[in-house]
């Protein structure tokens, strides 16, 4: 309670003060969490590819299947064991399957609504359980959906084809304007005919894989080297934190010297109080404590500030935030800051309380 009244007393009289430093503060946290969940994911979607590309491996494009590498010409071209790794789809009746080869799904790390990745993974139109899939000849898949991906989402599709490429270019995003389901290819065994292939593949050499990728080099295959593709997706994760973590340090910057004036500012306007609750009983440290909660109060403020300013947002469509996903690691990451700014404007009381008497302290507030 005597936390709270020295809060609203402080409150009052800095009124305009303590909104500026708890709007910084706010500004901070959506900065900084909007920084973190960019690049968890660029690194969300790589995850499931970066062991597949290496030295071993290449990316094949099939624009022009008669001139192009086409799965049924590789063994004309290449020699020795290889693995195709390669997205399948089936869409009918404005419902989509999206099947992916074994090793792609079970690295996949798209965020869930709900459930997990043990089965399939589908829109949040789709209920969790055995849905099935009937095709034109009668016959049917059944499917059994484990987990549901949040609205926001990307979809697992190797259509792209460019020396700039990154991993990324093996998604598309989507809105779930389609209801879809993710599954792998042990799935589907048996339906593979009433699936088409898509455009571009990974092939991974198991053998004699410099020599397999030199053929297809001076054949009429169109690829693209893995380890240009790795590069591309690592420069682009540079770049991504090349251009947020300046801005970060600058709002941390400002955020921190606010904190530190504030609570200068309070410590020494509450001084005589202080003075008094020390006289009355109070130890150094629940005096210290007094303050630390006055400054905690304002983050909680910047914490609901930022939570709703996120949200509205969001609902509004905003280009910025609406296919983010928030996750128990921005909750950490915005507990670690407060904590920190918390412990920040501790320093201050602690220092001018420091090696001084009640009464010491008394006679200087005066």
């Amino acid at each position: 309670m005597d936390s709270l009244k020295l809060f609203l007393t402080s409150f009052r009289k800095d009124f305009f003060s303590y909104i500026l430093v708890a709007l910084e503060i706010a500004a901070l946290i959506l900065a900084e969490n909007y920084m973190f969940s960019v690049l968890k994911e660029r690194e969300m979607l790589n995850v499931p590819f970066t062991p597949l590309l290496n030295e071993n491996s290449v990316y094949c494009y099939d624009l022009n299947r008669e001139l192009g590498v086409s799965r049924e010409r590789l063994s004309e071209i290449i020699s020795g064991e290889y693995m195709i790794y390669d997205i399948k789809s089936y869409s009918a009746n404005g419902a989509a399957v999206i099947s992916l080869s074994d090793e792609i799904y079970d690295k996949l790390s798209l965020p869930l609504k709900s459930g997990n990745y043990a089965k399939a993974v589908a829109s949040d139109r789709i209920s969790i359980g055995e849905n099935s899939i009937q095709f034109s000849d009668g016959q049917t898949l059944t499917l059994n959906v484990s987990g549901i991906l949040t609205e926001m989402t990307y979809l697992p599709s190797m259509e792209s084809f460019g020396t700039d490429m990154t991993m990324t270019d093996f998604y598309k995003t989507s809105a779930n304007s389609q209801d879809f389901i993710i599954t792998n290819r042990s799935s589907i065994k048996g339906y593979e005919k009433y699936f088409v292939n898509s455009t571009g593949f990974i092939i991974g050499f198991n053998e004699n894989a410099e020599e397999n990728i030199a053929r297809l080099r001076n054949s009429r295959a169109i690829v693209i080297e893995a380890d240009l593709i790795l590069n591309n997706s690592q420069n682009a994760l540079n770049a991504d934190r090349e251009r947020f973590v300046p801005i970060i340090i600058a709002i941390a910057g400002i955020v921190i010297m606010g904190t530190i004036c504030i609570s200068a500012i309070t410590f020494k306007e509450n001084r005589l109080k202080n003075g008094v609750l020390w006289l009355c009983g109070y130890s150094r440290a629940g005096i210290i404590g007094l303050h630390i909660t006055n400054i905690a109060l304002i983050s909680l403020g910047s914490v609901i500030i930022s939570a709703i300013s996120y949200l509205v947002l969001k609902a509004s469509g905003n280009e910025f935030v609406k296919g983010l996903n928030m996750s128990f690691g921005n909750l950490l990451l915005t507990a670690i800051t407060i904590l920190l700014l918390i412990g920040i404007s501790a320093v201050i009381p602690a220092v001018k309380s420091m090696n001084s008497s009640p009464v010491e302290y008394l006679n200087k507030a005066k």
